[in-house]
This record gives C-alpha cells, structure tokens and sequence, in this order.
C-alpha cells in the first residue's frame, strides 16, 4: 500500500493502528532549498512529525472508522516558499 504523498492521495489506515505517512516536496523545492518547518493540520486525528530531506514523515494515529479525514502538510522553506500538500485518511475497522 502506497503511503508517500507527492501531490495529493487517499490514504487508508485501520482504527487501531499507528501509520506513518511520508509527503515527499522534492519536487516542488530548487535543488539548493531545503524545508525550514513543517506543520500538520488533521483534525479528529493524533499526528507527530519530522522532516529528512525533501520529505515530511507523519504518524497518524487515532481516528473513527468509517471517517474521513483532511491530512495537511504545511512547509516553510528556506526561499521563504509556503508549501502544501494534502492526503485523504480513510479509517476502515480494525
């Protein structure tokens, strides 16, 4: 199952289950720029988050099944570029 983002996918994660969702920018940065921060924005859901290189890593957890849910990645990069990319989290029972 296919869990790396490069514009914009649908994402199916189990209600128990902790999933990890990567958001891949490299093809939106120059080849010098780099991601300065990242904020996620998914309500109804639990996330943490960390950024490697051209990518943003996201746990997902949490979630009631039969929802969807609005995942966001923000970034803030250093050309002062505000940048988004979105995922669709379907929940489906454990």
């Amino acid at each position: 199952m296919k869990n790396t983002v490069i514009e914009y996918d649908i994402i199916i994660k189990r209600a128990g289950e902790a999933k990890k969702v990567v958001f891949d920018f490299a093809e939106v940065l120059a080849a010098s720029e780099t991601i300065s921060t990242a904020t996620i924005t998914a309500t109804g859901l639990t996330t943490s988050n960390s950024i490697s290189g051209t990518k943003v890593t996201v746990l997902v957890s949490s979630g009631t099944a039969g929802t969807n849910y609005l995942l966001r990645c923000a970034i803030a990069t250093s050309q002062s570029q505000i940048l988004y990319l979105y995922a669709v989290i379907q929940i489906v029972e454990n």
